[in-house]
């Protein structure tokens, strides 16, 4: 069972329990880190579950992405020496570039931010979008990203 497959059977709704543990029985250390995980004091519940139907129905399927996700990058790390990066490194590289524009999605969501607004006045000035940016705020989305980070 590939983590791709479970991935495509949890986005389908009517996917039910049964049929998503059958996937992950496959896999004894996914399975046990969801038998850990729904038996554990995070979900509060007295009754302990011994199958994995019950506890793919504890957990739900957001919870459950989170597993295969999570098992999936551990497989993935390595060394990458012919980038002159070790396992670690890499892993900030990427992270990093995941979280690059993080300030944007700040800027919409606290200040308002009207992209198609901040385009029509970089075209109309004839200026980049970050500097339309910091035209209207007062700061681009780099610094609002790099503030956060370092919060």
């Amino acid at each position: 069972m590939t983590a791709h497959r479970l991935m495509l059977l949890l986005q389908d709704d009517d996917a039910e329990p049964a049929r998503i543990a059958g996937f992950v029985e496959f896999d004894p250390a996914m399975a046990s880190a969801v038998l850990r995980l729904a038996n554990s004091g995070a979900y509060g519940e007295a009754v302990r579950i011994a199958n994995l139907r019950e506890a793919v129905a504890r957990l739900g399927t957001t919870k459950l992405v989170d597993i295969v996700l999570g098992d999936a990058l551990r497989r993935m790390k390595s060394n990458v020496p012919m980038y002159g990066l070790g396992e670690n490194e890499l892993w900030l590289h990427a992270v990093a570039a995941l979280l690059h524009d993080i300030g944007k999605l700040v800027m919409a969501g606290f200040l308002k931010a009207d992209v198609q607004a901040l385009v029509a006045r970089s075209e109309e000035q004839g200026i980049t979008f970050v500097e339309a940016e910091r035209d209207l705020f007062g700061c681009d989305h780099a610094e609002v990203g790099g503030a956060l980070g370092r919060h």
